[in-house]
């Protein structure tokens, strides 16, 4: 299986323990539905650091990952506090693991996600139905994906043409 398969699975891999088995664990539980949302939160800020630990390589050195998944799903359904606490961790992580462009271009798009989640949060949970709450998170991660591609092939371009003169 060709790597790049592989990682894909991996980053879904992630996402699909912290959105299925946790909550899956935790209504077996006689815990409060704040505690849970909590733990939840927890379990997608972990998911977060799995998936930036094992990122996407794809071609030109090109680094991607399915964080933004996590984040636009644990924010749209855990609330704004759940946005701000999925962002801290995704800024903080990328901090340490490095990549001062990369800092840029997360701390931006974890922002707008962090706005997007607070204004939106009520009209997700109390007026869309299941289908319409997936085809909205998968156009939020589409959307903030081509963001950060677009913003760091500009980037790659300009470096370029700078090296050349």
């Amino acid at each position: 299986m060709p790597s790049l398969i592989k990682e894909i699975l991996l980053n879904l891999f992630f996402i699909i323990l912290a959105l299925l088995i946790v909550p899956i664990w935790l209504e077996e539980r006689r815990i409060s539905d704040h505690v849970k949302t909590m733990l939840k939160t927890i379990a997608i800020g972990i998911c977060i650091v799995f998936c930036m630990t094992f990122p996407i390589q794809t071609t030109n050195e090109f680094v991607f990952d399915l964080r933004q998944v996590a984040i636009w799903i644990g924010g749209l359904y855990g609330g704004a506090f759940s946005a701000l606490f999925l962002s801290i961790i995704t800024v903080v992580y990328r901090i340490i693991i490095g990549g001062t462009e990369g800092i840029i271009v997360t701390m931006i798009i974890t922002t707008v996600q962090v706005v997007t989640c607070f204004f939106l949060y009520r009209k997700f949970t109390t007026s869309l139905s299941s289908k319409q709450r997936i085809t909205f998170i998968t156009f939020l991660s589409i959307g903030t994906a081509t963001v950060s591609y677009t913003h760091l092939r500009a980037h790659e371009t300009l470096m370029n043409l700078v090296c050349r003169l």
